[in-house]
Protein backbone atom coordinates (compact mmCIF):
# COMPACT_ATOMS: atom_id res chain seq x y z
CA UNK A 1 0.00 0.00 0.00
CA UNK A 2 1.30 3.48 -0.61
CA UNK A 3 0.42 4.79 2.62
CA UNK A 4 2.27 2.55 4.51
CA UNK A 5 5.35 3.43 1.79
CA UNK A 6 5.26 6.83 2.27
CA UNK A 7 4.82 6.35 6.04
CA UNK A 8 7.68 4.10 6.02
CA UNK A 9 10.04 6.06 3.75
CA UNK A 10 13.44 5.92 5.11
CA UNK A 11 14.87 9.94 6.51
CA UNK A 12 11.38 11.81 7.37
CA UNK A 13 8.47 9.87 5.96
CA UNK A 14 5.37 11.69 5.34
CA UNK A 15 7.49 14.84 5.55
CA UNK A 16 9.71 13.90 2.45
CA UNK A 17 6.67 13.76 0.74
CA UNK A 18 4.44 16.63 2.07
CA UNK A 19 6.93 18.67 -0.66
CA UNK A 20 5.64 16.72 -3.49
CA UNK A 21 1.91 17.21 -2.81
CA UNK A 22 2.37 20.54 -1.78
CA UNK A 23 4.34 21.75 -5.44
CA UNK A 24 2.53 24.43 -7.39
CA UNK A 25 5.10 23.64 -10.92
CA UNK A 26 6.56 20.88 -12.52
CA UNK A 27 10.25 22.14 -11.55
CA UNK A 28 9.01 21.77 -8.02
CA UNK A 29 7.40 18.42 -8.11
CA UNK A 30 10.48 17.08 -10.15
CA UNK A 31 12.49 18.87 -7.77
CA UNK A 32 10.42 17.26 -4.40
CA UNK A 33 10.75 13.64 -6.44
CA UNK A 34 14.35 13.36 -6.55
CA UNK A 35 15.09 12.90 -2.60
CA UNK A 36 12.47 9.85 -2.15
CA UNK A 37 13.98 6.53 -2.19
CA UNK A 38 14.00 5.17 -5.84
CA UNK A 39 11.28 2.39 -5.14
CA UNK A 40 8.88 4.88 -4.00
CA UNK A 41 9.67 7.18 -7.28
CA UNK A 42 9.08 3.80 -9.24
CA UNK A 43 5.73 3.20 -7.73
CA UNK A 44 4.52 7.10 -7.87
CA UNK A 45 5.61 6.63 -11.95
CA UNK A 46 3.44 3.14 -12.13
CA UNK A 47 0.36 4.85 -11.06
CA UNK A 48 0.36 7.48 -14.06
CA UNK A 49 -2.64 6.47 -16.55
CA UNK A 50 -0.22 6.95 -19.36
CA UNK A 51 1.01 3.73 -18.23
CA UNK A 52 -2.99 1.79 -18.44
CA UNK A 53 -3.92 2.96 -22.24
CA UNK A 54 -3.53 -0.60 -23.86
CA UNK A 55 -5.99 -1.93 -20.99
CA UNK A 56 -8.57 0.96 -21.84
CA UNK A 57 -11.59 0.04 -22.92
CA UNK A 58 -14.58 2.75 -23.50
CA UNK A 59 -16.71 4.30 -26.34
CA UNK A 60 -16.12 7.61 -24.93
CA UNK A 61 -13.24 9.05 -22.85
CA UNK A 62 -13.46 12.92 -22.10
CA UNK A 63 -11.13 14.78 -20.67
CA UNK A 64 -11.45 17.75 -18.85
CA UNK A 65 -8.82 19.91 -16.90
CA UNK A 66 -9.55 23.20 -14.76
CA UNK A 67 -7.19 25.95 -15.67
CA UNK A 68 -6.67 27.29 -12.09
CA UNK A 69 -5.43 23.79 -11.02
CA UNK A 70 -2.81 24.12 -8.40
CA UNK A 71 -1.85 20.32 -8.11
CA UNK A 72 -1.70 18.59 -11.60
CA UNK A 73 -0.15 20.43 -14.13
CA UNK A 74 -1.84 20.55 -17.38
CA UNK A 75 1.22 19.41 -19.32
CA UNK A 76 0.22 15.88 -17.22
CA UNK A 77 -3.47 16.24 -19.11
CA UNK A 78 -2.19 17.03 -22.46
CA UNK A 79 0.35 14.03 -22.32
CA UNK A 80 -2.70 12.05 -21.65
CA UNK A 81 -4.52 13.29 -24.93
CA UNK A 82 -1.10 13.21 -26.89
CA UNK A 83 -1.33 9.83 -26.34
CA UNK A 84 -4.81 8.75 -26.88
CA UNK A 85 -4.44 10.88 -29.71
CA UNK A 86 -2.73 7.87 -31.43
CA UNK A 87 -4.90 5.51 -30.75
CA UNK A 88 -7.49 5.03 -33.69
CA UNK A 89 -11.21 6.44 -33.57
CA UNK A 90 -10.26 9.67 -31.31
CA UNK A 91 -10.99 12.81 -32.18
CA UNK A 92 -9.45 15.91 -29.80
CA UNK A 93 -12.08 19.00 -30.71
CA UNK A 94 -10.07 22.05 -29.37
CA UNK A 95 -12.94 23.58 -27.77
CA UNK A 96 -12.92 26.76 -25.26
CA UNK A 97 -15.25 27.16 -22.58
CA UNK A 98 -17.22 30.25 -23.04
CA UNK A 99 -16.29 30.85 -19.14
CA UNK A 100 -13.01 32.89 -18.97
Amino acid sequence: MLDADIANAPNSGRSMVAPLLTALSPDQAEHALRPLPQELQDRLSAMSPLNYLDDLRAPLIVLLHDRDDVVVPVGESRSLRDALATRGGVRYPSSRSSNT
